[in-house]
């Protein structure tokens, strides 16, 4: 999933890297093309990583909003990789082999990290060889696959009192970035008689920035009102929830 949360990257059968937007249901933009990708991932910065029959590779676009896509960056990764996987922290990826020792008939696999930015080994291990003609598997997964960023949010937002009909004076509501990941907001929704007036965090939130979200009240009835403001991001605990309230009179 891209970080606008709503494209789809996958792998073609020859290898080109292909888009779709879920939201649409419509076939997007050719990526990628002959990246021989087997496996895709998608970064924060909305370019993407490819394992290129074992090579891992980078591609970015060539301006905002371009396609297709150019290679970047091949990273020098001690063995071939059978499949990777980004890591948490959204700067570094796992990648596995492996293979089978037929002499010792041992099924082995060699783990290694890498750093995304700067192409530098972040260490490697070998798993627990397997007995009995049992190999590992060609995949490797990790909890979070770079998806660590954290926020905080304004918890509530409570309007004064407002004759029906009128508008209130507008609050924000403040995001702040907590993580060491991008963040990209896809969707704001609000319910009651609330309505957002300006949204400031259309162009992404890096690390420890803050963007505010304007929100107004207009009562449409006496007595006590409520809403919520829902934000929609690639956040660990999206959607963050903003409770609203105010009072018409």
């Amino acid at each position: 999933m891209g970080p606008d949360q709503r494209t789809i990257f996958y792998s073609a059968a020859n290898g080109d890297v292909k888009s779709y937007n879920v939201v649409t249901q419509t076939q997007g933009p050719d990526v990628a093309i002959d990246a021989l990708a087997r496996n895709v991932r998608s970064l924060p910065d909305g370019s993407i990583l490819v394992d290129s029959l074992g090579a891992i590779r980078r591609w970015v676009p060539t301006c905002a909003g371009c396609f297709p896509y150019r290679q970047a960056s091949a990273y020098q990764v001690p063995a071939n990789a059978d499949s990777f996987s980004l890591d948490p922290d959204g700067v570094s990826f796992w990648t596995i082999n492996t293979y089978y020792d037929n002499r010792n008939q041992l099924g082995k696999a060699d783990v290694y990290r890498t750093n995304i930015k700067t192409g530098d080994p972040l260490g490697g291990f070998s798993l627990q060889p397997l007995t009995n003609g049992r190999y590992y598997s060609m995949s490797i997964g990790v909890n979070g696959d770079g998806m660590s960023s954290t926020a905080t949010v304004t918890p509530s937002l409570i309007f004064p009192k407002v004759f029906v009909g009128t508008t209130s004076n507008a609050k924000k509501a403040v995001i702040t970035n907590t993580g060491p990941v991008q963040i990209v907001v896809s969707q704001l929704t609000i319910t009651g008689d609330f309505a957002i007036k300006k949204n400031g965090c259309v162009k992404g939130l890096p690390p420890g920035a803050f963007c505010n979200i304007v929100v107004t009240f207009t009562p449409t009835q006496l007595g006590p009102r409520s809403g919520t403001l829902k934000i929609f991001d690639n956040v660990l605990n999206s959607p963050q929830t903003v409770t609203l309230s105010g009072t018409g009179k």
